[in-house]
């Protein structure tokens, strides 16, 4: 049983979503307290209640194609939780609150899935650093981040790692993941949420990528690409009802190496990358990220 597994099993009988029965593992603190980024609910908890009703995997699920219809630009489909309400504890056994991480075969765009020789070529000679990708990234960042699925839509496939086209003549190394926990929306702005998201994941994701040279080194290869998705939500009001967020840098090999090796600021970084942004069903096209505004 995994930490995960542990303290969903020890909350139950203990008063569902309790602050005396959910301290935030994470951050040694009460989740609807003091959880970074102005959060209702804790990233480690899959599980919530709304309106006294038990939500799980199944209405996560749910929420995909939502996602996959809000996000297609960036070829990324996704599900996370949306808030959660206190209320009695119910009965319901640990087996039902735990999500599972989805598998490889369910992350990494395989080679048939590509429309284009060069791509399949690329998959097929690099699948053991799509593979490294998916591990590193599982064991820093799981639960906290989670992979986008392997998806189809108008006969293109995207999933959460592979050779990604932002653009007709560029390919990109990349992962396109969303975070587990919801931003309150009553008390950020959009410029606040992609900033905070960049600056807490967008340096780990590309030293992950950046780890597997020989795919960067392909002349097929342009640089690294990283898709942060999120769900900003209005705890303001009764209706906690939230939409689909996401930015998606586009960075040269030689850019992102400046940028680990802190020859350029995280600043001057954002300001070399292309960066494109989509609110719920509205596509905010190239944006300009400024760093100073983060939770």
């Amino acid at each position: 049983m995994n930490e995960f597994q542990e303290t969903i099993s020890l909350r139950r009988g203990a008063g569902f979503w309790s602050k005396e029965a959910m301290p935030c593992h994470r951050q040694g603190a009460i989740c609807d307290r003091s959880c970074p980024l102005r959060l209702k609910v804790c990233p480690q908890h899959d599980t919530y209640m709304e309106n006294g009703n038990k939500k799980g995997q199944g209405a996560m699920r749910h929420a995909s194609f939502l996602v996959m219809s809000c996000l297609i630009f960036a070829g990324c489909a996704a599900s996370a939780p949306f808030g959660m309400k206190k209320t009695s504890a119910p009965a319901f056994t640990p087996e039902e609150v735990i999500v599972p991480p989805l598998t490889m075969e369910e992350v990494i765009v395989p080679s048939s899935a590509y429309s284009t020789e060069t791509g399949r070529a690329l998959a097929i000679k690099y699948e053991t650093n799509l593979q490294n990708i998916f591990l590193n990234i599982r064991i820093k960042y799981y639960p906290e981040l989670k992979f986008a699925p392997i998806s189809v839509l108008n006969n293109m496939a995207s999933g959460g790692i592979g050779f990604f086209r932002p653009s007709d003549d560029k390919r990109f190394l990349g992962v396109q993941v969303y975070l587990d926990a919801p931003y309150n929306k009553s008390r950020t702005d959009f410029n606040e949420r992609a900033a905070t998201s960049f600056s807490r994941y967008a340096r780990g994701l590309l030293e992950i990528i950046m780890k597997e040279r020989e795919p960067l080194n392909d002349g097929n290869v342009s640089g690294a690409f990283v898709s942060l998705s999120w769900i900003a939500r209005d705890f303001s009001h009764s209706y906690r009802g939230g939409e689909w967020e996401c930015i998606n840098i586009e960075a040269s090999r030689d850019d992102v190496k400046r940028f680990l090796s802190d020859e350029i600021s995280n600043q001057e970084f954002v300001n070399r990358c292309e960066i494109g942004a989509r609110m719920g069903w509205n596509e905010l096209g190239k944006i300009e990220l400024d760093l100073k505004e983060t939770l």
